[in-house]
């Protein structure tokens, strides 16, 4: 049975595989340049969650199987699909008169980066050849003059190739990073809340002065900033100058744990992805999207209150605009308390978004949803009196 065939049948079977076993379970198990087993293999890759990806990256250096360069080398240029790149797959094989890169990372202003992947630092890398690759590539116009190279390590010593690059003239062309600390920021990028962390990791891939510090430290401070900025909304809901009809006001110390709400958010997109037949991978915390970008999701969880409405729910302008990009948009609330979740279709949300509550804080735009429960099932609570049923809209999940 092909791979995405069974993948789609039975997840956990291939979950249970090692990742040598998918391969060979990919179109006829050879990885050929344009071959469907490629095609197969990065469709698959493009489907699992950065924790699996991972798990295969460990697998790949510490299981030399035949293909197994290749294989890294498809997930290394997966992982800069998921920091949002437009991403050239490379060959596998040199041709005669071909340009050898491994991959080509493009952002809409026009800059790429050209990725060359080494499992090993067991061979002299010739940085001549691959600023020549990139060379030829602008000449070609593959890409601009606006580039550099990215050189993605499988180990961690690689004092050799730090050392050629220090002591070259490309010193400020490459910039090189190991494959674990690859998917570290990949990880970041997708616990994070805000488009300007992502803008921030991906300026640590290409090239910059670092004699000056304030770029790092600019890059740390967004990062762990945009990690509070859920408990700094929060706060500012019980100090919202409007009369929200919230139950209980509430302070740190009764929040809910951030493991919980994780592990709800978790299963809940699993349960959405099944119920649809598609796969969903994390954009960031909250955000969730197809491969393909077309079915968008965004998952936000709350505890039960005792006065007032039952659940309350942040909708930032930012995420009503990235559902809005999609084919298909669903805004999800999952409960604490239920093991159910609702997911509301985001022409249902923008029906009365102006008759919402809503709060402005630090340029942030974002409209309090209250949910209160009925004998009919879930119902959302529009201010001025009306509500609207929710059942259609809501789905059992076991947590």
């Amino acid at each position: 049975m092909p791979l995405l065939e069974l993948w789609k049948s039975s997840p956990e079977t291939i979950a249970a595989m090692s990742l040598e076993q998918v391969v060979n379970i990919s179109g006829n198990g050879k990885l050929v340049d344009n071959s469907e087993t490629s095609k197969e293999l990065t469709t698959y890759l493009s489907q699992i969650d950065t924790e699996k990806l991972g798990e295969y990256v460990s697998y790949c250096l510490s299981n030399a199987f035949p293909q197994s360069g290749y294989v890294l080398q498809d997930i290394v240029n997966e992982l800069g699909r998921r920091l949002e790149y437009d991403v050239t797959n490379g060959l596998y094989f040199g041709k005669k008169n071909s340009i050898g890169f491994d991959g080509i990372w493009t952002l809409q202003d026009g800059s790429s980066i050209v990725v060359e992947v080494k499992t090993t630092d067991a061979y002299r890398i010739n940085l001549d050849t691959i600023d020549n690759y990139r060379n030829r590539l602008v000449k070609d116009g593959q890409i601009s003059d606006k580039s550099s190279i990215l050189i993605v390590v499988g180990r961690q010593d690689t004092g050799d190739i730090e050392a050629q690059i220090r002591g070259s003239r490309h010193a400020w062309v490459i910039r090189m990073i190991s494959a674990e600390s690859l998917l570290k920021i990949v990880s970041l990028k997708e616990a994070s809340e805000d488009e300007e962390t992502l803008s921030k990791i991906r300026s640590l891939l290409v090239p910059f002065e670092y004699t000056r510090l304030d770029n790092i430290i600019d890059i740390v401070f967004t990062t762990v900033t945009d990690a509070s900025t859920s408990e700094n909304i929060s706060a500012s809901v019980e100090n919202s100058n409007q009369d929200l009809p919230l139950k209980e006001k509430h302070n740190k110390q009764d929040r809910t744990d951030v493991n919980v709400i994780k592990s709800i958010r978790s299963k809940i997109i699993d349960k959405l992805g099944k119920t649809k037949s598609v796969s969903l991978i994390a954009k960031s915390k909250a955000l969730f999207w197809t491969s393909d970008k077309a079915i968008r999701v965004v998952c936000t969880i709350s505890k039960p209150y005792t006065r007032g409405s039952d659940y309350w729910y942040a909708l930032h302008k930012k995420w009503l605009d990235f559902l809005k990009e999609g084919t298909e948009g669903l805004y999800v609330l999952g409960f604490v308390d239920e093991k159910k979740f609702v997911a509301i279709p985001v022409t249902v949300m923008e029906q009365n978004i102006d008759r919402y509550y809503k709060t402005t804080q630090n340029n942030n735009l974002y409209w309090h949803i209250l949910i209160d429960k009925t004998a009919e099932g879930y119902s959302l609570n529009i201010p001025g009196g009306q509500h609207i049923n929710l059942s259609q809209f809501t789905h059992e999940c076991e947590f």
